[in-house]
Order: structure tokens, then sequence, then C-alpha cells
């Protein structure tokens, strides 16, 4: 009769553990297989929103700060960040 091997990963993961994943694996079974939940909220400078796992059906806020504002144009395309030009998407040009 075989052991079953012990999972070195340790669920739920630590704040730490998300953040290194950038929010990409679900903090209580490590899938991807994430979606987004809608619009999310605002108060202040932090911002959330919530994300379910498909496969072990948890549910958390991934919550975000303020760091910075990008200017846009008339067209609404990013052309400055803190003051720096925006490297433009292969796509964007012309």
């Amino acid at each position: 009769m075989s052991k079953k091997a012990k999972s070195t990963k340790k669920y739920p993961m630590s704040d730490k553990e998300y953040l290194r994943h950038g929010g990409g694996k679900c903090p209580f079974c490590g899938s991807e297989n994430l979606e987004g939940q809608g619009n999310g909220d605002t108060d202040g400078s932090d911002h959330w929103e919530e994300v379910l796992c498909l496969d072990c059906h948890k549910s958390w806020n991934d919550i975000y700060t303020l760091a910075a504002y990008a200017e846009r144009d008339d067209m609404g395309h990013e052309i400055a960040t803190k003051g720096k030009p925006v490297e433009e998407d292969a796509d964007a040009k012309g």
C-alpha cells in the first residue's frame, strides 16, 4: 500500500505568497481557474474586486491601492504616467 505524498504547499496562502503570484492563483487551493465578479468598489485610494475560484468555489476580494495616475489623450489612449511617456503598443502604431 503506497502512502500519498505530502504537499509542501500550505493553504490558505499568506498575503505575501498571494502577491508573489500577482493574484493569479486561488489563495485557498492554488488553482489558476479564476473569474472576476464585477466592477468592484472604491473608497478613497483603495479599490477592491471580488474574485471567484471556479475549482474550489471560494471567493475573496483583490485589494488595489492607488499608486499614480496616467494622462489620456482625446481618444482615450494613455500618453504619460508620472510625467513619463507611455510606450506604444505594436498594434497602436500606424
